[in-house]
């Protein structure tokens, strides 16, 4: 079977053996998988990115959640541990719970991000009736 690939911007024909062409198929479902899951995320991020860029520990919250892109979910726990600690405003603090959850269940730990959504939903709970 054919395949027609573009080098150089020249067309050119080559000839992919079957095996090799599922193969690549797979890795090309699996690479545009990943990326609807990282737009999603980014996508359910970004309100809480908007509010924690207003707050004095919006650097340190851009930290953390690059370390957890690259994996390195401890260490972005221990600055998200550091800005719920110093939060102060509640607001604040919520964000920084949405980005702990969200850093526990890069590890699929499910148990520790529903209990920091937990704390997010109470502090929405807070703010019904000023913000319906």
């Amino acid at each position: 079977m054919p395949q027609f690939l573009i080098g150089g911007g020249v067309l050119m024909s080559q000839r992919v053996p079957r095996r090799s062409h599922r193969l690549a198929t797979h890795l090309d479902i699996t690479v545009a998988a990943g990326r609807i899951l990282l737009m999603t995320l980014a996508m359910l991020a970004e309100p809480m990115a908007a509010r924690a860029q207003t707050t004095p520990s919006a650097g340190a919250m851009r930290e953390a959640t690059r370390l957890d892109t690259e994996g390195r979910t401890t260490d972005a726990r221990a600055i998200l541990q550091q800005v719920i600690d110093t939060a102060s405003e509640p607001r604040g603090r919520a964000a920084a719970h949405r980005a702990m959850a969200m850093s526990h269940a890069f590890d699929g730990d499910c148990r520790n991000t529903a209990r920091y959504e937990d704390l997010v939903m109470a502090f929405w709970r807070t703010r019904e009736a000023e913000e319906p």
